[in-house]
């Protein structure tokens, strides 16, 4: 087994990366790569034999093992580089295959500290699966546009004629329409001028999409979801995708979890899959909507709790409108607003207590959390409305004249504002 680079380094964060085989996927591991082992990690980079020859063949060599990165190799397991074009659903069975065991037992073997995280290639999903089976979480780099992938996120939002080449369009369906804009089947493409045209012939290659549909699948089950782009680029998609952030079997344990509470409940749910929808047939406990104007409904006097991700704006309804919260927190900033709830603030419970080690909260933990959260007789419950209700009148006073927040825009106002 070829390696180059020196150890691990003095970095208590080990962190495996795994690219799939292809230029563009390595060269955009390799700067994540480089990026994390600027802020300190240590990185072992896995690459097939062939591979390894290639970047050290590359006019950039000399830059391709930067300090805190050391490479590893498995064995040549998949179709040479150089002609797998003549084959690439082959190559691409291949990675799907034959790699996962060698990677395996490279990590049997693996001098140094366990790996803290795994971050590999969307499309080598067994990573995934590795990573489940070992308790090591996995971070999910997609290397192309964050559109790309929420296009095939909502394959089964894509008309039939268009996926299925043996089915007929319905009239008016014909590629070149203006109402053909991806759009017009999926929302959070709403502005966007990406066409049904734009995904073809790859969406033809049947062999092709099931990779891409497997790959989208698996990441479902990853911890985090990486993409090589930036906010300002592709905002509209990746505001959308943080309403689909929650795994298809979290949400189900969501949803079972409130019907079992017996609790009263409405769920703000934007995008709504089949399962769940069938999940809320004939309940009679509580109902499901893809919006509502939530701080109105949060200051109805029949509110008792908010189960919330914690955005910072959700965060503020919840504090202004007096209700104890439930704290589920994704990513971005929701994690830090979630700890202020309940640790700094004390009006709320973190969801998370109740997680079992896999990550996944369970419907009967979801139910006890919420008969928690809505109890009138426990003593900490009751410590939480009372404070609840003591930063509403805060949160009131502030914006009131005379009050914190109302002193300050006035006196920002009067930097700009000349008084008459």
């Amino acid at each position: 087994m070829a390696a180059a680079a020196g150890g691990t380094g003095g970095c208590g964060c080990h962190i495996v990366a795994v690219p799939f085989p292809g230029r563009g996927h390595v060269n955009a591991m390799m700067n994540l790569s480089r990026l994390l082992a600027a802020r300190g990690a240590a990185v072992t980079f896995v690459v097939t034999e062939e591979w390894l020859g290639l970047i050290r063949s590359s006019s950039a060599a000399a830059a391709a093992e930067p300090a805190g990165i050391r490479i590893r190799t498995i064995p040549n397991v998949i179709p040479s580089e150089h002609g797998r074009a003549a084959n690439h659903s082959g190559f691409l069975d291949a990675v799907a295959t034959e790699m996962e065991a060698p990677f395996d037992r490279l990590l049997d073997g693996l001098e140094g500290p366990p790996p803290a995280a795994l971050v590999a290639d969307a499309y080598v999903p067994w990573v995934v699966g590795v990573g489940n089976r070992r308790g090591v979480p996995v971070w999910s780099l997609f290397p192309m546009s964050a559109a790309f992938f929420f296009a095939y996120y909502h394959f089964d939002r894509l008309p039939a004629w268009l996926t299925n080449s043996e089915h007929a369009p319905e009239s008016g369906e014909t590629i070149g329409n203006s109402d053909q804009r991806l759009g017009h089947y999926i929302a959070g493409q709403a502005s966007s001028s990406i066409r049904l045209s734009d995904l073809e012939p790859l969406i033809h290659n049947k062999r092709t999409v099931k990779h891409i549909l497997t790959t989208i699948s698996s990441i479902r089950n990853a911890q985090s979801l990486l993409f090589t782009t930036m906010y300002e680029l592709e905002a509209s998609v990746i505001d959308s995708l943080s309403f689909v952030s929650v795994s298809a079997s979290q949400l189900e344990e969501i949803a079972l979890g409130l019907i079992a509470s017996e609790v009263r409940f409405l769920w703000i749910l934007r995008e709504q899959s089949p399962r769940v929808q069938e999940l809320f047939s004939g309940i009679n406990n509580g109902m499901i909507l893809p919006w509502c104007e939530q701080l109105e409904v949060l200051c109805h006097h029949s509110v008792g709790g908010f189960m919330t991700h914690c955005g910072m704006n959700s965060t503020l309804e919840g504090v202004f409108a007096g209700v104890p919260m439930l704290a589920l927190p994704l990513f971005f900033d929701q994690p830090i607003d979630g700890r202020l709830i309940v640790e700094e603030w004390k009006i709320g419970l973190a969801v998370r207590d109740w997680a079992s080690k896999g990550g996944l909260i369970g419907r009967e933990d979801i139910a006890r959390a919420v008969k928690k959260l809505m109890s009138s007789d426990e003593t900490g419950t009751k410590a939480l409305r009372e404070r609840a209700l003591e930063l509403k009148e805060a949160s009131r006073r502030a914006v009131n004249e005379g009050g914190s927040s109302y002193c300050n825009l006035s006196s920002l106002m009067e930097t700009v504002c000349t008084p008459k």
